[in-house]
């Protein structure tokens, strides 16, 4: 029997591997995986498909902001490999944590997500899901929206929605920028 291609080998790992969210979030209210619990479960699928998994970073300036890419790329032996890619905002201050941390911080979070989408893996509702914004009657919240462009301008973010509508988010708001961001670069709903 021949070996398997790249491409068999990838179609046997998404189905294989499973990354509970085994984690929870107090202030967000929560659950959500750690890159350390993804790689904890793939490590033996690699072993056992003859795969290795390598990352790498890029950090561009976009305006007067850091934007990290991360590219998670899984690789056979012959050289033949597959990749995703996953960018974040990088913060410049956080309380308690010097620029190392925040350095790290941010590509532990770029890599979760590159691998995330490289694996395929989904275990329910996502914490960036709309479906987690819902009032206490249960109904969704009708402020979760697509956005189609995002622009700087006087120290603000103008958010421009694909529904026509606008919204302007403080520069110094680091979370809700980090969280457009993303919400931008992954084609997800934006709630805020």
């Amino acid at each position: 029997m021949a070996d398997k291609t790249l491409h068999e080998k990838m179609v046997e790992l998404q189905s294989e591997i499973k990354v509970k969210k085994d984690l929870f979030n107090k202030f967000g209210g929560f659950h959500y995986r750690s890159l350390e619990s993804i790689l904890g479960e793939l490590k033996p699928l690699l072993k056992k498909h003859n795969l290795f998994i390598n990352f790498t970073e890029k950090i561009e300036l976009l305006d007067e902001d850091l934007i990290l890419t991360s590219s998670g790329m899984l690789l056979d032996e012959e050289g033949n490999h597959l990749s995703s890619q996953s960018s974040v905002l990088m913060q410049k201050t956080k309380k308690g944590m010097d620029t190392f941390q925040l350095s790290g911080t941010g590509t532990s979070y770029a890599r979760k997500y590159a691998l995330q989408g490289l694996l395929g893996l989904d275990d329910g509702i996502d914490s960036d899901s709309p479906e987690i914004h819902e009032n206490k009657e249960g109904k969704k919240s009708n402020e979760s929206k697509l956005i189609a462009d995002i622009k700087k301008r006087n120290g603000k973010y103008l958010i421009t929605f694909k529904d026509g509508t606008d919204k302007e988010i403080e520069q110094d708001d680091t979370e809700k920028v980090k969280q457009m961001f993303d919400c931008y670069k992954k084609g997800n709903a934006f709630v805020g």
